[in-house]
């Protein structure tokens, strides 16, 4: 999230499985990851930010922890949000070795949230994080600024 330009940063990314799916493999994402062996969470979200838009967010907030199929999986995906500079933020992203092509969005709150409304994002964490913000955008200037204070990352 860049909260002077009220922005939001999202991916367009290729989805083989989604393709598959429903015909239409190209999907709207949130940044998203691994935790490498020996990394904390918060570690493997700058440095997915890094990887995938081109920027470390300036001030993360811890948010929650879900199981997004437990029927299926043992996964628990821990969300954050993050505050970056839109301006500085990559075109295109995504790593080499990983076969990642990923284009960066940069759109208004208000756009991906006209987006969950109308129902062209179909990425289950995305939903669940623009959910989210529709519930917390009020709290984002408080969180940001508690963020900054703890040195960079607080629980939400």
């Amino acid at each position: 999230i860049d909260l002077v330009r009220e922005r939001v940063v999202l991916l367009r990314q290729f989805r083989l499985t989604a393709h598959l799916a429903t015909g239409n493999g190209d999907m709207i994402e949130i940044v998203a990851g691994r935790v490498d062996a020996g990394e904390s969470e918060a570690d493997a979200a700058r440095r997915e930010c890094n990887e995938e838009i081109g920027v470390a967010p300036d001030a993360l907030v811890r948010l929650y922890s879900v199981l997004p199929t437990p029927g299926l999986t043992d996964e628990l995906v821990t969300s954050f949000v993050g505050f970056v500079d839109s301006s500085r933020v990559a075109t295109h992203g995504g790593l080499a070795s990983e076969t990642e092509h990923i284009e960066t969005l940069v759109v208004s709150i208000d756009d991906a949230l006209d987006g969950l409304r109308d129902s062209r994002i179909f990425n289950a964490l995305t939903v669940s994080a623009l959910q989210w913000l529709a519930l917390n955008r009020g709290r984002l200037r408080t969180l940001h600024d508690a963020a900054m204070k703890a040195g960079g990352m607080v629980q939400g």
